[in-house]
């Protein structure tokens, strides 16, 4: 399987603007991926992390199917650990907090989030 990253390259010459989607979780959002943006601004360095390690499992004329919750799954202790330190609304069993970032993953890759949590969450998914 390739990444996000890797399907922009080959597919998308090198700009990426489609709706994605998770194998697991509900969730779907417009993913933009430009790999030329400065990775200094938290954001951008989140989104090329994401593009970098997700896997995209089928891709549809107006969507990617990725594996969100396949990557956030090997770091489900430490996603726990920031939901339960920065007090956020947490919805699922401890075992699961990975879907939880899923839905999340709406918010994240639409900017609505603040520098410090995507700094935050890159360093737990490094």
């Amino acid at each position: 399987m390739s990444t996000i990253a890797e399907i922009t390259e080959s597919l998308f010459d090198n700009y990426l603007d489609i709706d994605v989607t998770d194998t697991e979780v509900d969730m779907m959002v417009a993913f933009v991926y430009d790999p030329e943006n400065s990775l200094n601004d938290p954001y951008n360095k989140f989104i090329d992390h994401l593009a970098k390690h997700v896997t995209v499992n089928t891709i549809k004329e107006d969507k990617l199917i990725c594996d969100f919750s396949g990557f956030y799954k090997q770091y489900n202790d430490k996603i726990y650990d920031w939901y339960i330190k920065n007090n956020r609304p947490f919805f699922s069993s401890k075992d699961e907090a990975y879907c939880d970032l899923v839905e999340m993953t709406e918010l994240l890759v639409a900017g609505y989030c603040t520098d410090a949590t995507y700094s935050e969450l890159y360093s737990i998914l490094s």
